[in-house]
């Protein structure tokens, strides 16, 4: 027997009318009244039924809905709000009688099927109310019911959508195509099984990016409304501008629906058929300085020579003035029989200082970077000096993982080399 204070009777009126009779009045301890609602604890599922691309409401007046219940059928009716509200509860529906979940001594769950012309038909599994009275309670307000009715919206989709919108994946790098990308989807929600494609069963499907970095999956092979782990795995770890990729992309997609808040992925223009896939790396952690041209290293152009493990960008105003990143004349040598070269005997040669321009100029070719003094003179005739040594102060010259958008640096070390060969001694 159920008991309901009058102050709640309007709210469970669409339930208690389809299914129920009113009884007697009584009164709690404390003076209270209360209604008795005659019958099991029973309840309605209720919801509004929509265009699951559009979100407009379907007409339900002609629909077939019902739930299932130890081989019972619990049918479902359209709300009837007349002339009136006819537009305003448009896709309402209810079903009542509905076993409350506690009179069984444990929760289950109803399938409710949505049967609609011209729209597939979408099974969704749904948990009864398990609210029960407790009038022995000491904590509980005496005699106070909840209102058994669990609320279940229902999406539905037009079958001509079924066979007509291909679900595209377009796997790129910042908007530079990815081809040869694998794209996997495996549905995973167990309701999704319930579903069906227009060709068949529901499946795994697997796809291969093209030169435009698209993936396409026929509308034909999709279940709509089902959800999906989208996997996404690049052909290289490297792209063609020499930026790094994430090693793969998961993502959990409801074919039809669009998705916004997912990390490195976009709905294009809120169209829910053609997800947009970044797959650059974040690149958070900074690049590694492999090799740099060793101190004392004869090089008549004054070159350096920098290589990373992957490609790289750098800092403009690093190597601008003021940065601290320099080039000078250490020594000018000296001269067979011993003694010290001077400007004047190599040409006077002249570096920018901080003060005028950079001292240096760069060269970036992937994962390679080449260093050399940026002269005002250059020397000459060299050949009479050796061990003319050329000074680089690289310390505030930062290079970051190209493409990256977490500026995580690496500064090569300080070098001098030679620019002549250092005179043997006997």
């Amino acid at each position: 027997m159920m008991l309901v204070r009058k102050k709640f009777l309007a709210v469970t009126a669409l339930g208690v009318a389809a299914t129920l009779t009113l009884g007697s009045c009584g009164k709690d301890p404390d003076g209270t009244e209360y209604t008795v609602i005659t019958g099991d604890a029973t309840g309605c599922i209720m919801g509004t039924v929509t265009d699951a691309l559009t979100g407009a409401r379907v007409d339900v007046s002609t629909a077939e809905i019902w739930a299932v219940f130890n081989g019972s059928v619990l049918k479902g009716s359209a709300v009837n709000g007349g002339d009136a509200l006819k537009a305003n509860v448009a896709g309402d529906y209810y079903i009542c009688g509905v076993p409350n979940a506690t009179a069984y001594d444990a929760a289950f769950t109803l399938p409710v099927h949505f049967k609609i012309s011209g729209y597939q038909e979408r099974i969704y599994s749904v948990m009864p109310s398990n609210d029960v009275p407790n009038r022995n309670s000491t904590t509980a307000e005496p005699g106070f019911w909840a209102t058994p009715t669990v609320v279940q919206n229902a999406a539905v989709w037009k079958v001509s959508d079924l066979v007509s919108k291909d679900f595209v994946v377009n796997v790129n790098s910042k908007g530079a195509a990815l081809a040869g990308a694998t794209v996997w989807m495996r549905p995973t929600d167990t309701q999704a099984f319930a579903l069906t494609t227009a060709t068949g069963p529901i499946t795994n499907l697997t796809g291969t990016t093209d030169a435009s970095g698209n993936a396409t999956f026929a509308a034909a092979s999709l279940a709509f409304g089902a959800t999906y782990a989208m996997t996404v795995v690049p052909k290289s770890p490297i792209a063609a501008d020499g930026s790094y990729l994430n090693s793969n992309f998961t993502a959990t997609i409801v074919i039809g629906t669009p998705v916004t808040a997912v990390t490195n992925a976009t709905f294009k223009s809120a169209n829910p058929f053609t997800l947009s896939v970044d797959m650059a790396d974040a690149a958070t952690s900074a690049p590694v300085l492999v090799s740099q041209t060793l101190g004392n290293t004869v090089t008549s152009s004054g070159t350096v020579i920098l290589m990373f493990d992957r490609a790289v960008s750098y800092n403009l105003a690093s190597k601008l003035i003021g940065s601290g990143t320099t080039a000078a004349i250490g020594s000018y040598g000296t001269k067979s029989d011993g003694t010290a070269c001077v400007a004047a005997d190599v040409g006077t040669p002249v570096l920018p200082t901080l003060a005028t321009e950079s001292a240096v100029s760069l060269s970036v070719s992937g994962s390679i970077v080449t260093i050399t003094p940026a002269w005002t003179t250059a020397p000459t005739s060299t050949a009479s000096c050796g061990g003319i040594t050329l000074v680089y102060t690289l310390a505030g010259l930062d290079f970051y993982a190209k493409g990256a958008t977490v500026p995580n640096s690496v500064s090569p070390a300080n070098v001098t080399v030679y620019l002549t060969t250092p005179l043997q001694t006997p």
